[in-house]
């Protein structure tokens, strides 16, 4: 028998200090990266999107990768890229350490797309802190803030 799997999660993480490097000019060609990156490590992305700070991801996790050392490699890949592209992201420093990965029920899927593709609405009225607390409010997990940022 085949495996079978359907493991969506949504990934955001954001740059380190917090720097604003996401604009129309240059996040088209970060989101493709990113979604190629998942695609080279056999996981389909269903949106890639952020909005000035950060970075929102969902996809559908590959059986055979762990999604730490994805998230690790997709970070690793696209913080090069950005440095050899640094006129298109001149504010970009690096990306904060860790990550909050949300998993949900295949039938959210298409909502969750419209929410990281409309990124830039969804933030005219919550900062990233804000839409991070609730994420991790809605899905019942403890943190510190110590440790969020």
């Amino acid at each position: 028998m085949g495996t079978f799997t359907q493991t969506l999660y949504q990934v955001v993480f954001r740059e380190k200090l917090d720097s604003t490097f996401l604009d129309a000019e240059n996040s088209y060609s970060l989101f493709a990266y990113m979604a190629g990156t998942l695609e080279n490590k056999n996981c389909h992305p269903f949106a890639v999107g952020g909005f000035k700070n950060h970075i929102h991801l969902l996809f559908d996790l590959h059986p055979v990768q762990s999604l730490s050392s994805l998230i690790k490699d997709i970070k690793l890949a696209s913080n090069k890229m950005m440095k050899n592209e640094r006129g298109l992201f001149q504010n970009f420093n690096s990306w904060q350490n860790g990550y909050g990965a949300f998993t949900y029920h295949v039938s959210s899927r298409n909502n969750l797309i419209g929410y990281v593709n409309g990124q830039e609405e969804h933030h005219a009225n919550k900062s990233y802190t804000e839409e991070l607390i609730e994420l991790l409010t809605e899905h019942g997990l403890d943190f510190d803030w110590k440790y969020l940022f």
